[in-house]
C-alpha cells in the first residue's frame, strides 16, 4: 500500500519519522525517534536553520535534501511532515477545514513539491487538538516555550524558579506564557504591538541606530502592554523573562550582544530579563515537547495520520511494524490523539 492515500474514501499519511517546524524566519527539525540523541543532535545542528523560513524556496529544498540525507546515513527509512507557516503557503489562513461545511480530505495534508516522501501539513488546524487524555493542545508541533523551566535549569540560569511569565519574542508575533504547573502555558491572552510592526522588517531598515531605535521602541511598546494585561500574579521586570528568536536574533547575536549562562543576552533593552535562544535549544526542546504532548510522551520510532469519523488520528509504533496496522495486529500503539471537527 502507498504510503500517502487521499481520495473520497480515506485519508492516511505512514510511517512519519521526522519532523521540520519551517516558521516564518528559521526552520527546527527533530526525529520522532526522540531517544536516538545522536540523530536528535545531528538534526539540530545540520537540518535545522536559524535563518531559512517559509519564503525561502530554494533554501528550503536544500535544506530537505540534506535532511533526507541525515536519515539516510542513520538507515531510516520513512517521511518527513513539514508543520509551522510553511502551511499558510498552500491555504489561505481564512480557511479552516475543520470548520468548513465544504470539508474535504485534501485540506489537511498535500505532497510537498516533487518529493515522494515529504509532506505538509495545513496550519490553520489548531485550537481543536485534544490528547488521549483530553488535554488540549493548540496544534500539530512542538512548544519549546512549554518547557521553559526545563531550559533555564539546563543553561544554569540564575534563580529560574522567580520566573512567572516568558515572554516569546518571534519573527512576526509575541506570546506570553505564564507558570502553570512547574512550566509553562501558553496564556489565553493576546499581546498587542499597537505599532504592528513586524520584528523580522527591522532587518531590512538601514542598519545602525535607526535599526536600534526602533527595536527599542517596539520593545518598549510590548512592556507596556503587558502592564496593562489582568493577570493572576502581576507581570515585572523581576518575574518576567523575555526570550527572543526570529530574524534579529541573528543580527543582534552577530553585532551587539554578550554571553550569559549558555544565552546570549543582548545589551539593548536595558533594564529587561532578555535573551536571545540559541536556536540548537529551540530545535530541542520543540521535539521534547512534540514527544510530551502530540505524541503523548510515548517513545516511538514512527507514527501514522489517518482520518476517521472526521477525526485525525495519530498511531505511534514502537518498531517499524507499520503494516500490521492493516492486520490488526496488536504490536502497534494506538491512542486517541486526535483533532476533532467543531
Amino acid at each position: 500500500m502507498s504510503d500517502f492515500i487521499n481520495n473520497d474514501n480515506l485519508l492516511f499519511l505512514k510511517k512519519i519519522v521526522a519532523i521540520m517546524s519551517i516558521g516564518s524566519s528559521s526552520t527546527q527539525t527533530w526525529p520522532v525517534d526522540m531517544k536516538n540523541i545522536s540523530l536528535v543532535n545531528d538534526l539540530a545542528d545540520n537540518g535545522s536553520s536559524i535563518n531559512i523560513g517559509s519564503n525561502d524556496d530554494d533554501s528550503i529544498i536544500i535544506l530537505i535534501n540534506k535532511v533526507i540525507d541525515i536519515l539516510f546515513n542513520y538507515n531510516i527509512n520513512g517521511n518527513i511532515l513539514l508543520i509551522n507557516s510553511i502551511g499558510y503557503k498552500y491555504w489561505p489562513r481564512k480557511y479552516n477545514p475543520f470548520l468548513d461545511n465544504n470539508f474535504k480530505k485534501n485540506s489537511i495534508i498535500m505532497q510537498f513539491l516533487d518529493f515522494n516522501n515529504v509532506y505538509v501539513f495545513n496550519r490553520n488546524i489548531k485550537n481543536v487538538f485534544k490528547t488521549y487524555d483530553n488535554l488540549l493542545h493548540s496544534e500539530l508541533g512542538g512548544v519549546w516555550c512549554n518547557m521553559g523551566y526545563d531550559i533555564l535549569n539546563e543553561l544554569n540560569f540564575k534563580n529560574p524558579n522567580l520566573i512567572q511569565y516568558i515572554v516569546d519574542i518571534g519573527g512576526g508575533s509575541t506570546t506570553l506564557y505564564e507558570k502553570k504547573n512547574n512550566n509553562f502555558t501558553k496564556s489565553k491572552i493576546q499581546v498587542s504591538n499597537d505599532n504592528n510592526i513586524n520584528f523580522n522588517n527591522i532587518i531590512k531598515e538601514p542598519k545602525g541606530n535607526d535599526c536600534v531605535d526602533k527595536y527599542k521602541n517596539i520593545f518598549n511598546n510590548i512592556y507596556v502592554n503587558l502592564l496593562k494585561l489582568d493577570l493572576d500574579i502581576k507581570l515585572n521586570l523581576n518575574n518576567t523573562m523575555f526570550i527572543q528568536t526570529g530574524k534579529l536574533r541573528e543580527y543582534f547575536m552577530a553585532n551587539n550582544t554578550i554571553k550569559l549562562n549558555g544565552f546570549t543576552k543582548s545589551d539593548i533593552p536595558l533594564g529587561f530579563n532578555h535573551y536571545f535562544l540559541p536556536h540548537f535549544i529551540e530545535t530541542k526542546y520543540e521535539g521534547k515537547d512534540f514527544l510530551n504532548t502530540i505524541l503523548c510522551n510515548i517513545s516511538a520510532i514512527s507514527f501514522n495520520i489517518r482520518l476517521l469519523d472526521n477525526k485525525l488520528h495519530i498511531n505511534l509504533f514502537s518498531k517499524d511494524d507499520e503494516n500490521n496496522f492493516f492486520n490488526n495486529n496488536p504490536s502497534f500503539k494506538q491512542y486517541c490523539c486526535f483533532f476533532e471537527r467543531k
